[in-house]
């Protein structure tokens, strides 16, 4: 007595590779066929064939706060599906956000004779104290004949939160019309110390006399010029200031004079820039309101302010020695600026060294106002050259306010 007729039950377990598959049987005689007349056997649909993963999302990204500050925003962040309609979730979710109050400019400098009107984005004006928020627009205009430069325009702008500040440096006031062959105050620095030898310094005066005799119109109500020979200091007993300024003869005269004055140690040029911008160019010494400040300083030797009679020598390397005198010399030459245009002229001060202390009295971001000779026999053989520079930085310079 046994099962017969066995038939499957159901499927495979497996839709692929081995799994089993469950039999039912029939009694040939009934109630007497032991078991249940069910069998396991093993069966196999064949080998699996990997299907491709579901697809996922890609990482979110950072849309960025609906306002970049000043109040409630909002920040949106996506991802992508690569088959559309196949990932789970959504695409996009948000969150609050909040990047502060909106950075503002301070009211920019006004130069002398100038006026700026400030307007806000929303083209409102600004008064003096108010806060002038990102986007605001300062014009300048000037009076008394004279013209903002090198622009007209400020704009608050913002590099990244929290900082604001404006687009460009302030502009300061010129002439319009600029002639200074007819009308400025000229100051001369002039080095008479003895690394100069006696060629140098007759080189210098050649110079003064031949600038100064031809195509300047000198007069009290013209030209003035003030000369301010120094070695140590400004020798007193050569001194010309603006107000003694007469006529070109008495002037020339002047200048010769000084061509057999003994020349000095040490070239202490700070201290005798900071004595020309509080004493030459003053009201008192004959400084004019309106009229071009031009400051010409003929060096042949790198200052010794600071650095004389040899006293770091043998501690200091002669870089950190250079450096010493640049850092002495940098504050007193950015103060004479502020008092008018500063035309360097070096003589024999071709080297690195040389070059930084002229650019440093004229200003780094004057390199036109440096002119650099090799010789006082080439300092001669430049003199027009020399000229036409000066005449058009002195031109190009700031009208200064007086001093009291």
């Amino acid at each position: 007595m046994n099962w017969g007729n066995w038939s499957p039950v159901g499927e495979c377990s497996k839709t692929c590779g081995e799994g089993t598959i469950t039999y039912k049987g029939t009694c040939r005689q009934r109630n007497r066929c032991p078991g249940n007349g069910e069998k396991t056997l093993k069966c196999n649909k064949g080998p699996c064939v990997a299907e491709d993963p579901a697809p996922e999302w890609s990482d979110w990204q950072d849309g960025g706060c609906s306002v970049t500050c000043g109040g409630a925003g909002t920040r949106t962040y996506s991802r992508t599906c690569p088959e559309t309609g196949m990932c789970d979730g959504a695409a996009t979710r948000t969150e609050d956000c909040n990047n502060g109050a909106c950075p503002t400019c301070s009211r920019p400098d006004v130069p002398y004779l100038g006026s700026a009107v400030c307007k806000g984005p929303d083209g409102a004006v600004l008064g003096d104290n108010e806060p002038h928020p990102l986007g605001s627009v300062c014009t300048y205009s000037c009076s008394d004949g004279a013209m903002p430069s090198p622009h007209t325009t400020l704009t608050c702008t913002s590099d990244g939160m929290p900082n604001a500040d404006w687009d460009k440096d302030a502009p300061c006031c010129k002439l319009a019309q600029c002639d200074i062959t007819e009308f400025m105050d000229l100051v001369i620095i002039v080095d008479k110390s003895r690394s100069n030898e006696r060629k140098g310094w007759s080189a210098n005066i050649e110079m003064m006399h031949t600038v100064l005799g031809s195509g300047l119109n000198i007069g009290p109500d013209n030209v003035r010029v003030a000369i301010l020979p120094f070695a140590r200091e400004v020798d007193k007993s050569l001194e010309i200031n603006l107000k003694d300024t007469t006529n070109q003869e008495d002037l020339l005269n002047a200048i010769l004079a000084m061509n057999d004055t003994e020349l000095e140690s040490y070239t202490f040029t700070p201290s005798v820039m900071r004595y020309a911008a509080d004493n030459a160019l003053t009201p008192a010494n004959g400084d004019r309101d309106l009229a071009p400040n031009l400051i010409v300083l003929i060096t042949d030797g790198k200052p010794t302010e600071g650095i004389e009679d040899g006293k770091y020598r043998g501690i200091k390397t002669p870089a950190e020695i250079d450096q010493i005198a640049l850092d002495i010399l940098e504050p007193q030459a950015k103060y004479l600026r502020t008092k008018g245009a500063v035309f360097a002229v070096g003589i024999g001060l071709r080297s690195a060294p040389g070059r930084r202390v002229m650019n440093t009295i004229a200003g780094s971001a004057y390199p036109q106002n440096v002119f650099i000779v090799g010789s006082p026999d080439e300092l001669l053989e430049s003199l027009d050259d020399i000229s036409t520079a000066a005449v058009s930085a002195g031109c190009d310079a700031c009208i200064a306010p007086p001093q009291e």
